[in-house]
């Protein structure tokens, strides 16, 4: 039985990697592929640098391969708290944001690479900044 399934174990989540993998077999144009590209393997491709956070902890890597499995990962509205367990609710790929609590420098962000840092924190809870109203806008890589 594959990772996502027996962390996760939904029948719900084996409906989402089938629809995924059938994605990916279009994609590869290959109808025998046995199962979609790992998160790491598409970050390589991507030469996405990741936080030493997410690359070191053995717990952060397992979860992030069972949320690639059952979906794409690297939307512009998907962020991840990587402080959550994998059966919390801890991904969002809808446009809203999780809930900003202390673990703020742990929402994640596949598409960039890269995690929250306190000045985008307090930006999206809206607290003004020192800079000027014309440079406001959040900026992942900053």
């Amino acid at each position: 039985m594959c990772l996502h399934v027996t962390v996760i174990g939904s029948q719900c989540c084996e409906a989402l990697v089938k629809k995924h993998l059938k994605h990916w077999r279009l994609v590869k144009k290959n109808p025998k592929l046995s199962s979609s590209p790992s998160f790491w393997a598409i970050c390589a491709g991507r030469k996405l640098l990741l936080p030493r956070m997410v690359t070191k902890s053995p717990r952060i890597r397992n979860m992030l391969d069972a949320h690639a499995a059952c979906g794409n990962l690297f939307t512009k509205n998907c962020v991840l708290d990587v402080s959550q367990t994998v059966d919390r609710v801890a991904l969002r790929t809808n446009g809203d944001m999780l809930t900003l609590t202390r673990t703020c420098g742990s929402i994640f962000a596949p598409l960039f690479g890269t995690t929250l840092s306190p000045a985008q924190c307090f930006a999206l809870q809206g607290c003004l900044s020192d800079r000027p109203a014309s440079s406001r806008h959040i900026m992942f890589n900053e």
